[in-house]
């Protein structure tokens, strides 16, 4: 492969005649060492393939700025801006609503802040919202503001969140400031119900800003869209129609997304003009002879051992303890106990102020590594990173961008990426398709607003706020008649003279808007005190009793699930291996939303009741190697309402496919694995958000059929963009099997499930590629 925008395919020589850091060149050439290895009488390449991404200037336009911040900026070194700076700029000028979808640190902070800062100091009465989808990234742009506008007099900027003291939320809540900085959970819970405390906010609230706006998709992106349109009734009813900003990473539909999220016009700026330094991508391929997380241990240790800053993404929060523990015994047997307190680990569900712990020292420059979930993916400043290694894709090229983007920030040096494949369908196809991964198209960003099961709860909040009347459908769309009649039912709200209001008493209360289900709370017994929290919808998949769970470089055996109390007891555990929950599942058809035929295959898109049932788990041990056993647990099913698309196929297929002697069962089995497994690639998804259930016979619909569900309760739009695409995701998952070198079914193709709970079988490599390429009328006559 040639170019690939501005990046190219280079042997690991090419690339080290292109570097000047000694430390970046010390790394690279252990790797080259240790790229090839012989087992045997074979010679294994780890080192996939090298990739080299151009260093790219900076382009910059004037722009006319306040006299007081040309000098703040000036000051700093912010200055020229760069053109998507002085663009965007200018649209805001103009009155209109504007998304900067630009890569990392491309300083988009700046878009909003210039028009504040200049606002404020033509009316230091005008006030502004700014909207973080983390506290961390809130916290994090506070300290930045503060800094930057200290020298503005009068300005005031605050966080009120629920980590921001009593005495202080008061005290803002008495004399708010300039910008006030808080969270989607605070804007519904605290400052909406309480809207009159916050009039003076309100009545001249000139800006709202929303930050990495990508993140707002799925069921949280339609709970903020509705907290949105509730934001904007009650500014309108204070007399103010506020300009959004909206900051995005890469997206391919920033204007769609942004738009119905909002409810509003925007203006694009996608063209950056910021710099980007050299970047060296590694591709490091370990399937199928070594164990992948172990050579991302190896690659750190070496990483971090050649000076330098580095940060290890993992796809789990269990992968993230287990890589802390392994690496830091690593380093007490090398000898390099100086490395120990220089690493840390990083995900959600530590406590706040551990959290704020780490990115403080990281960055400070006290800690050299450390590995991190997506909870560390967002713009949150932690310094200038070197090196960057993805244990596993990370689900999505946007994701991908994103984290690749943390390092090389500083002119003049190369960072490195390095992505080690795990044995999974997605990572082996981008290790043989390298150029792909940052040449091709970024996903799509998808919201519903008018989900129909969250926007009855909005309407009810609205309700509570201020009476809601039918003209209100500006807001809440044209189904608000049905859905105030629906509530009036109930007894939830009544008619009056002025609109409809709430009967509910705090009804914000009973809305969660960031999980599907209340949080569980992490009890050490030993210890007495609380640990941490996991996710209700998560609770049985990661905390049945027997599970190991690892929390703080520690390990933890369950011990009890306390349902009714919401409580998770643990105790420390010293034992050797860490447990995988097998999940069995079953679907029932509540209502078709769309469907279409392609000769006897049917494709349908609808509404499904799902039972989940946690049938056992494996033991596996720390080190890597093949599980220990296998443990049953009988545990009560989990059920939810959710979306699905299937496959329904005709019982002609399966007398063809037993006919050739292949098993039919098996079949459908793989192909529901496998469609799984490559459909992040088409969606912003990950494999664990997604369910299947295969069958030869399903009563509803009287023959075989095919089922790929959404995990969460209600769906999030991942089914229905599967179904808008389901012959290009159908295609990709029949081309990675067939490009398999296995004979029968492995992880790298995607027949093999991690986590399916009748233990991978049956499976047919053989059928399952040709009910495949049936479904895309690619197959022999030979069915009927």
């Amino acid at each position: 492969m040639g170019e690939a925008r501005d990046s190219y395919l280079l042997s690991m020589r090419d690339i080290l005649e292109r570097v000047e850091d000694e430390r970046i060149l010390s790394f690279l050439k252990e790797l080259g060492e240790r790229g090839s290895i012989s087992v045997g009488s074979f010679k294994v390449r780890r080192l996939a393939a090298a990739l080299y991404h151009n260093a790219v200037p900076s382009k910059h336009e004037e722009i006319s700025l306040h006299p007081d911040v040309r000098r703040i900026l000036s000051e700093r070194g912010l200055l020229p801006l760069f053109t998507h700076q002085s663009r965007a700029i200018r649209a805001i000028r103009e009155g209109k609503n504007v998304i900067v979808a630009t890569p990392a640190a491309s300083g988009k902070s700046l878009v909003y802040l210039i028009p504040i800062f200049e606002n404020f100091l033509e009316n230091p009465r005008m006030h502004a919202l700014y909207l973080a989808p983390t506290k961390a990234l809130e916290r994090d742009q506070l300290l930045k503001i503060r800094d930057l506008s200290k020298s503005i007099e009068g300005f005031g900027v605050a966080a009120y969140d629920g980590g921001t003291p009593t005495e202080e939320r008061i005290e803002i809540r008495r004399n708010p400031p300039t910008l006030l900085l808080t969270n989607p959970d605070m804007l519904h819970y605290g400052i909406l119900p309480n809207h009159r405390r916050w009039s003076s906010v309100f009545s001249s609230l000139k800006f709202i800003v929303l930050d990495e706006v990508h993140e707002y998709r799925g069921i949280f992106g339609a709970h903020v869209a509705n907290i949105l349109r509730r934001t904007k009734r009650l500014a309108e009813m204070y007399g103010s129609k506020p300009i959004f900003i909206a900051a995005s990473a890469t997206i391919a539909n920033p204007k769609e997304h942004v738009e119905r999220l909002v409810g509003e016009k925007f203006e694009v700026i996608q063209e950056s003009g910021s710099p980007k330094t050299a970047k060296i991508i590694l591709f490091w391929n370990p399937v199928p002879v070594f164990d992948p997380y172990t050579d991302a241990e190896r690659l750190f240790i070496g990483a971090i051992s050649a000076g330098l800053k580095t940060i290890v993404f993992c796809k789990s929060r269990k992968a993230v303890e287990i890589m802390t523990r392994n690496v830091k015994r690593h380093l007490l047997r090398l000898g390099r106990e100086d490395l120990l307190e220089k690493i840390a680990s990083y995900r959600s569900g530590y406590l706040p102020k551990e959290r704020r712990r780490i990115e403080r020292m990281l960055f400070s420059g006290e800690l050299r590594g450390v590995v991190a979930t997506s909870a560390l993916e967002l713009g949150i400043d932690v310094g200038e990173l070197d090196c960057c290694i993805l244990v596993g894709y990370p689900g999505s090229r946007i994701s991908t961008l994103q984290r690749a983007g943390r390092v090389g920030r500083r002119v003049g040096k190369a960072g490195i990426i390095i992505m080690v494949a795990l044995e999974d369908a997605l990572d082996q196809y981008f290790v043989k398709n390298p150029g792909e991964l940052f040449s091709g198209e970024v996903e799509k960003a998808f919201v519903n607003p008018e989900n129909e099961r969250l926007l009855p709860m909005h309407v009810l909040c609205a309700s509570s706020e201020l009476p809601v009347r039918e003209e209100d459908s500006t807001y809440f769309g044209n189904k608000l008649p049905n859905i105030l009649e629906g509530l009036e039912r109930k007894g939830k709200v009544r008619r009056t003279a002025f609109g409809y209001v709430s009967l509910v008493s705090r009804p914000h209360a009973e809305v969660r808007i960031r999980s599907i289900e209340d949080p569980f709370t992490l009890v050490n017994v030993d210890a007495g005190k609380e640990i941490g929290h996991v996710d209700g919808a998560r609770v049985f998949r990661e905390c049945y009793p027997g599970a190991i769970y690892l929390h703080m470089d520690r390990a933890y055996l369950v011990v009890g699930l306390d349902i009714g109390n919401k409580k998770v007891l643990l105790r420390k555990t010293s034992l050797k291996y860490y447990t995988q929950e097998l999940v069995s599942s079953d679907v029932r058809i509540t209502k078709v939303l769309k469907d279409f035929s392609r000769g006897d295959i049917r494709i349908k898109h609808g509404e499904v009741r799902v039972t989940e049932r946690v049938v056992g788990f494996r033991k596996k041990p720390i080190k890597g190697g093949a599980s220990r056993e296998i443990v049953p647990l009988s545990l009560p099913p989990y059920e939810f309402e959710s979306e699905a698309i299937w496959f329904e196929l005709p019982m002609e297929m399966l007398r063809y496919v037993e006919g050739k002697g292949m098993d039919f069962h098996g079949g459908i089995h793989g192909s529901e694995h496998a469609l799984i497994a490559m459909a992040p690639l088409f969606t912003l998804s990950d494999r664990a958000d997604l369910g299947g259930v295969s069958t030869p016979y399903h009563p509803q619909l009287g023959g075989p059929g095919i089922f790929i569900y959404e995990a969460y309760p209600g769906g999030v739009g991942i089914v229905e963009k599967l179904y808008n695409d389901v012959f290009s995701w159908v295609e990709k998952t029949y081309i990675n099997i067939k490009e398999c070198a296995c004979e029968s079914g492995c992880l790298s193709c995607g027949l093999l499930s991690p986590k399916c709970g009748n233990e991978n079988q049956p499976l047919d490599k053989e059928a399952a590629k040709s009910i495949l390429l049936y479904i895309l009328g690619k197959e022999g006559e030979g069915w009927k």
